[in-house]
């Protein structure tokens, strides 16, 4: 299980420590502005997500230190600014520069290698109370910044390789939006000569280069270390094997003869064992490096052998130049760039499917919790439509119970395919319709089936049906009321 142990904040004089148990209610009695989102969303700050901050208070200002636990260690995490977080297990301690090394910090905290697996890890255990109940397979988690996609989640879990496909689909995108700004931005672009183009492929491609030079020296970096630190511990193997062999022993003043031997030899397993972890942990950030420079390769060779779409750039450059480039031919240009998205979205789709069989399993643990949740004839009856949901024909709380039903289906995914058990968060289960008697269904689902999960929940009414540990606010008890306090 990941175990969220203790948070405590810290904001100049005021320090404010909470102490979490299995299951966590933050509550406040008929009032909705005293504090809960901003606690949970700096819970999520301290474990390396770009959160935004609540009205009223800014998260730059504050220091977080969380201490949670995994199944192999306790691990210590410091957060004073938005660029780094201090990560600290054991002995070992590593400053992890964010957002880049995101997916390194998070790899080494939830023990996940698979970048699409952790690209998409916060929508599957968080759910926000402004959109976090309005998407099923793809959208906003939180912020801007933060987003889900589910067929890119069960290609990290089945181990397709979709890369290729991810990177044809950005660059699309990145076209489509450039359209965008054409349209509304016209009169600005007319003056740019065409060998300043925001399209010059060749500057692109050198700066990829270099970028791509300065990615192979870190692997080389890590490499080195790795193997140095190898070598480290085979050396200590090796001298403490020849001191036992040549049976060495200390006489004591007392005149006891005490033999010399790795059992009595001061801190020798601890500082194997830090070497072993430290190891572990260079190789975890060398897969994320790996992997950086897979998709950069890809990215440079999409530039070189361009997807089979008009070529953007010459019709740019026509358009600011000779002034020939009509809003008819760039709204053609926009339907042939949506036609191909969908082309590749579904090849991505069919492209995971081909991997494994996890559609119908994925199905099948929607339509168990749907079921549960009393919403299971709401849903499509086919696996083959299982991420093809049509969002608009449902409203409220059967929208609510049917996003709840795949939050939750992800979450036993990784928990059996990886034996990952991470928390479950939620933020007002009561918003958007939902009823008592509906969360009360959300929560025996919860206490039934997610025995080995943390859950935290933040409302305005409080719950027994599972054994909370209640943090009750108030607008007179805010998170930071008190210089020093443990809850």
């Amino acid at each position: 299980m990941i175990k969220f142990n203790s948070l405590k904040i810290i904001d100049g004089f005021n320090h404010f420590e909470y102490r979490f148990d299995k299951n966590n209610l933050f509550f406040s009695k008929e009032v909705n502005t005293a504090g809960k989102t901003t606690f949970l969303r700096i819970l999520l700050y301290s474990l390396g997500f770009n959160v935004s901050s609540t009205r009223g208070y800014r998260f730059k200002n504050i220091e977080t230190i969380l201490e949670m636990s995994n199944a192999d260690s306790t691990i210590v995490l410091k957060r004073s600014s938005f660029a780094k977080i201090i990560l600290q297990i054991a002995e070992f301690k590593k400053t992890i520069h964010l957002p880049k090394e995101r997916n390194s910090l998070h790899s080494m905290v939830f023990g996940i290698e698979e970048p699409n697996v952790l690209n998409n890890i916060l929508g599957v255990f968080y759910i926000d109370q402004d959109n976090g109940w309005s998407w099923f397979v793809k959208g906003t988690v939180i912020g801007k910044t933060n987003k889900f996609d589910a067929m890119e989640l069960m290609a990290g879990i089945s181990g397709s390789d979709i890369h290729d496909l991810q990177n044809k689909i950005g660059k699309i995108h990145e076209h489509l939006r450039t359209l965008r700004v054409i349209k509304s931005t016209s009169s600005y672009f007319r003056q740019e000569k065409s060998e300043n183009s925001l399209f010059n492929e060749e500057t692109k491609v050198s700066e990829l280069r270099k970028e791509r030079g300065l990615l192979q020296f870190r692997i080389n970096q890590k490499k080195n270390e790795v193997r140095r630190i190898e070598k480290s511990y085979r050396n200590n193997n090796s001298f403490i094997n020849s001191i036992e062999e040549l049976h060495l022993s200390i006489e004591t003043k007392d005149g006891e003869r005490i033999p010399v031997n790795k059992s009595n030899l001061v801190d020798y397993e601890d500082n194997q064992e830090y070497l072993k972890y430290s190891i572990k942990a260079l190789n975890l950030e060398l897969n994320i490096l790996q992997n950086d420079l897979k998709i950069l390769d890809q990215e440079l060779e999409s530039i070189e052998l361009p997807i089979n779409t008009p070529d953007l750039s010459s019709l740019v450059s026509t358009f600011f130049v000779d002034n020939n480039l009509s809003v008819e031919r760039i709204s053609n240009l926009e339907k042939q760039y949506k036609k191909e998205l969908k082309e590749l979205e579904e090849e991505k789709s069919q492209r995971i499917s081909l991997k494994s069989d996890f559609s119908q399993e994925l199905f099948e643990r929607v339509y168990y919790f749907a079921n549960k949740l009393n919403v299971a004839s709401s849903l499509d009856d086919s696996s083959k439509n299982i991420f093809k949901q049509n969002l608009s024909i449902y409203s409220g709380a059967i929208k609510s119970k049917i996003a709840l039903a795949y939050r939750l289906a992800y979450l036993k995914f990784i928990a059996k395919s990886m034996n990952i058990y991470l928390p479950i968060i939620i933020d007002s289960p009561r918003n958007n319709e939902v009823s008592a008697f509906n969360v009360d269904l959300m929560l025996n689902l919860i206490k039934e089936d997610f025995r080995d999960h943390q859950v935290f929940i933040a409302s305005i009414y409080n719950y027994d049906i599972l054994d909370f540990k209640v943090f009750e606010f108030d607008n007179n008890s805010k998170i930071y009321q008190d210089i020093y306090k443990i809850v």
